[in-house]
């Protein structure tokens, strides 16, 4: 079942930014946590393998069961390195503000 979500056109001018529905089909998506991400690249795209490390820190007991890959261009790469540092950094602004609000009301 093809689901509608909004999204942005890729455009260097906010102004010029406009929002398009685009159908995206989740019936076969699998959902993995992953705590390590291992990086190769090549000429043409990037490799990334991701896995579940369950050893303690500092620790190598067990071998790192890598279990996704996902390879893209390097302009894609590109793209989801720009969206993820936009997240990122609205990520840890909502952190700043609630560390902000929590040390004001321990002030009061």
């Amino acid at each position: 079942m093809a689901e509608e979500q909004t999204a942005r056109t890729e455009n260097t001018d906010p102004e010029n930014e406009q929002e398009v529905n685009i159908p995206f089909d989740r019936s076969k998506m699998v959902t993995s946590y992953a705590n390590i991400c291992l990086v190769m690249n090549a000429p043409e795209e990037l490799i990334l393998d991701f896995g579940l490390n369950t050893n303690p820190p500092q620790s190598a007991e067990m071998p790192i069961e890598l279990s996704q890959r996902v390879i893209m261009s390097y302009s894609h790469a590109q793209r989801l390195l720009q969206t993820l540092s936009v997240v990122v950094q609205r990520h840890e602004q909502m952190i700043k503000q609630q560390q902000q609000q929590a040390a004001t009301g321990q002030a009061e």
